[in-house]
């Protein structure tokens, strides 16, 4: 159970708007010339809602789920800030609100109060827009499923290299087949084989049009240091010259000088488990692998995103310890290929998203963190002055999401792995949009799978290609094999 802080009430479904207030009321008399007191403990219920920001389409309706917390009594009332203009809510069901969208596009607000203490309530912000974003099915089922390993890179033509990974119908093997999505066809098809099977490695689309895959892990978890090149023009995979580090759960980073910068990650298992804080880059001109500086801290399943600037910022990722998040992030300068500490975070990460948004700053999304606390929490960092301030808290806590730059500005936030029973054990099928206008999350339509681990790309046509994932628990072999269209 969270203690009187921002914490979820229910990490599948709920996010905390109220929490327990304790007031006490010191009732002093006086009497025989001499003074008592006597303290009285006040408790109020608390309430939580899912969603707390949601997006609707015209007249279109959505349903709030009310959780309660020191009561009984579940029932509601509620109303619209803007009145009549602000469309309609029923609220006759105990803790449910159903709140159906007027005609006219707008933010609106709900505000839900408990029967049992009116003094408590919340209020759930709704946009209502022309158009609200759904996920359809692929023309075509991919060749292979895969799931959690994989890559997805977009190539020139606007079609998609999926390569590696585990295996859905396999038992979880690990892979080296791999498939190209057609956005034209709505079709996959198998292309080249990789020399290597892998799992946990990086696939980054050259300024020449060809694909750098690098290192990952075989099928027994050992630490690959070799890397192929695809080439799309006729399907096939080229082995190259070893990376100087085996790694896998590295990340790979197109600089603006053409060069990939490959860092971190880790090699072995058990007591011979390694997090690097080494860093090389690859050469397309030469294909040939340089160390450059070192990490100032280990990581592995960090991030690193190119700034506008053609730095480099890499943030927290696990330690030595696998179940650590780290706080830490640096930036790393390809004029002096040196890496440098900036500003914090304000949470412990790993298995995190960060995404460049249009204004120049980053979104921080994801956590891992094991006593499940500030999964939902997100920030922002901001390379004028090299620091992390918070913004609007995700609608569900995300444990290994995708997140996925939109053209409009806005970030889609899938899936990853929600929490129960005091660990991340459920994967989830919803997502949610973060608009940096306003800084908060707005849940949009569901996945048609649950997933985690898995690959969201954005197409050119808008469109964001979602691909891998868990696999689902009852249902049958190869269920999982499906991919989704975000249609925003």
């Amino acid at each position: 159970m969270p203690g009187l802080g921002p914490e979820k009430l229910s990490m599948r479904h709920f996010v905390p708007l109220c929490l327990l207030v304790a007031s006490l009321a010191v009732l002093a008399s006086c009497g025989g010339g001499g003074t008592s007191s006597e303290t009285t403990l006040v408790v109020h219920p608390a309430m939580s809602s899912y969603p707390s920001n949601a997006f609707v389409g015209l007249g279109g309706t959505e349903v709030i789920l009310v959780s309660f917390v020191g009561t009984n009594n579940t029932s509601i009332t509620c109303s619209i800030q803007e009145g009549s203009l602000g469309g309609s809510a029923d609220c006759s069901q105990p803790a449910q609100a159903t709140f159906t969208a007027p005609a006219t596009a707008g933010t609106y607000h709900l505000i839900i109060t408990s029967q049992a203490d009116p003094t408590v309530s919340l209020t759930v912000t709704l946009r209502v827009t022309s158009g609200v974003g759904k996920f359809v099915p692929t023309t075509g089922l991919p060749v292979t499923g895969r799931f959690k390993c994989h890559t997805a890179t977009l190539l020139p033509n606007g079609m998609v290299l999926i390569a590696g990974g585990g295996s859905v119908l396999s038992g979880g093997a690990i892979l080296a087949s791999a498939e190209v999505y057609n956005p034209t066809t709505g079709m996959f098809v198998a292309t080249g084989t990789m020399n290597n099977p892998r799992c946990d490695h990086t696939a980054i689309l050259l300024p020449n049009g060809e694909v750098l895959v690098a290192g990952g892990s075989d099928a027994s978890g050992n630490p690959l240091s070799s890397a192929e090149l695809y080439d799309p023009g006729i399907g096939t995979f080229t082995s190259l010259s070893s990376m100087a580090t085996p790694r896998a759960r590295h990340t790979a980073t197109l600089l603006g000088n053409g060069k990939v910068l490959l860092a971190g990650g880790n090699a072995g298992t058990g007591s011979s488990f390694t997090v690097f804080n080494t860093a090389e880059l690859f050469d397309p001109g030469t294909s040939i692998f340089t160390t450059t500086g070192n990490l100032t801290a280990a990581r592995g399943e960090h991030t690193a995103t190119v700034l506008q600037d053609g730095r480099v910022l890499l943030t927290g990722g696990y330690d030595n310890n696998p179940a650590n998040g780290q706080v830490s992030a640096e930036i790393y300068d390809p004029a002096s290929g040196q890496f440098t500490a900036t500003g914090s975070m304000a949470t412990p990460r790993a298995f995190h998203t960060t995404t460049l948004l249009q204004n120049g700053k980053v979104l921080v999304t994801g956590a891992l963190n094991l006593l499940i606390t500030g999964g939902e929490k997100a920030e922002l960092f901001d390379p004028t002055n090299g620091t992390f301030s918070p913004t609007g808290n995700m609608n569900v806590v995300r444990f290994f999401p995708a997140a996925t730059p939109l053209a409009n500005g806005q970030v889609l936030i899938t899936g990853g792995l929600s929490a129960g029973g005091g660990i991340f054990v459920n994967s989830d099928r919803s997502a949610e949009l973060y608009d940096p206008a306003s800084g908060l999350f707005y849940v949009t339509a569901n996945m048609n799978r649950i997933r985690f681990g898995h690959r969201a790309i954005l197409l050119p046509d808008g469109t964001v290609l979602v691909v891998g994932d868990e696999i689902e628990s009852g249902k049958p072999t190869g269920f999982n094999d499906e991919a989704d269209l975000y249609l925003p």
